[in-house]
């Protein structure tokens, strides 16, 4: 009799095991398929983008040279670059324009870029502008 109820636990114990395990699998599933897939993702519109951030010429400039780390190009004295506004790194403009429109995160750290808030006034004057980004670079 020992031996039957033994056996029995024995059993339950190993079903048990298989349930959770099947359980944890199914959660692992779940997760993997609710990660935004390429129709869900956040991009912009390169209408969007253009009016909502804000661009200047590089002026160069600093100790060492900066290059862009979309086309790993240096930047250039007159480049037109664009300075994302949540992390502040600095793209040239056409090379940020057509990731932004793939993806709404920054290439270098992925912090999400947001156009509606946090971005820099758009009735900034072009002095203003210029001297925010001498102090920028």
């Amino acid at each position: 009799m020992v031996f039957i109820i033994s056996l029995f636990f024995f059993c339950l114990g190993i079903a048990a095991i298989a349930f959770l395990h099947f359980l944890a699998a199914g959660r692992r599933r779940s997760s993997l398929l609710s990660i935004d897939s390429p129709s869900t993702a956040v991009s912009y519109s390169p209408e969007e983008i253009q009016k909502s951030l804000p661009g200047a010429n590089y002026t160069g400039g600093g100790s060492s040279e900066k290059e862009c780390a979309v086309c790993l190009e240096n930047f250039a004295a007159g480049d037109w670059c664009r300075s994302l506004p949540a992390c502040r790194h600095m793209f040239h403009a056409s090379c940020v324009d057509k990731w932004l429109v793939k993806a709404a995160n920054c290439p270098v750290c992925r912090t999400r870029v947001r156009l509606d808030h946090g971005s820099i006034r758009s009735d900034m004057g072009d002095d203003e502008r210029d001297l925010l980004w001498a102090i920028r670079v």
